[in-house]
């Protein structure tokens, strides 16, 4: 018998598979080889769908790691920038203090307020 021109497809499901497959085919009042006809048939043409949401899920993933690196670049920046604001109200607390006679925590309070740090060196 030649089956490479056989229109017939047979598979093996498992028996809790095959139990759901004749409730369904049941339901609809079809028989359980129409349904796993349609099933499959319908799951051919799902392909190219789940092949193009598979193909646009990779490319938001993309984006989102390009936006985590982004952020994470961002919040190092941010880091540093916060450091040298801290380090630039320190200095300044100490010019006011040495340089200008300036009472301590008169000279913290206005670098805080201005730098808008919260804690001095």
């Amino acid at each position: 018998m030649n089956t490479s021109n056989s229109n017939n497809v047979a598979f093996r499901l498992p028996e809790d598979h095959i139990r759901e497959l004749n409730r369904l085919a049941a339901a609809r009042g079809q028989s359980k080889g129409r349904l796993a006809k349609d099933i499959v048939t319908a799951a051919m043409l799902d392909f190219d769908r789940f092949d193009e949401l598979n193909h646009r899920l990779g490319v938001v993933e993309r984006a989102l790691h390009h936006l985590i690196e982004q952020f994470e670049r961002l919040d190092a920046m941010q880091a540093a920038v916060d450091q040298l604001r801290a380090s630039v109200a320190a200095t300044t607390s100490r010019l006011l203090v040495e340089a200008a006679h300036v009472d301590f925590e008169e000279a913290v309070a206005w670098t805080q307020e201005t730098y808008g740090v919260r804690e001095n060196a």
